[in-house]
């Protein structure tokens, strides 16, 4: 499983053990969270969703997002480039129980 891809939903489990990879572009002004915050059309974030394994070999994906958002300064009302970079892994869990266990025994993001 590799390749940009518009559909939403993804089996997170057989994305991590076939090693597979997502990614797709999103236009901050098309996210209701932000919208109000962003000047305009311009900016972009990539993202991409990788499976694999975290270091003691659990099933998990790591989510990396890069771009820029141009937002509207609070100050001066301008215009802003903010750089976006951010790379999490996160363990899967398939159920409570197993939520559980990796949330009281690792650092990671569950």
């Amino acid at each position: 499983m590799h390749g940009r891809t518009q559909d939403r939903r993804f089996d997170a489990f057989r994305l991590a053990a076939s090693r597979g990879e997502l990614s797709g572009r999103v236009d901050p002004q098309s996210l209701p969270r932000v919208e109000e915050h962003v000047a305009g059309s311009g900016g972009h974030v990539d993202w991409t969703i990788r499976g694999g394994a975290d270091a003691e070999g659990r099933p998990a994906i790591t989510l990396a997002l890069e771009g820029a958002v141009l937002l509207i300064c609070q100050r001066c009302l301008g215009t802003v480039a903010e750089r976006v970079e951010q790379s999490t892994l996160l363990l899967l869990a398939r159920d409570d129980a197993d939520l559980v266990r990796l949330d009281e025994a690792s650092e990671q993001e569950v």
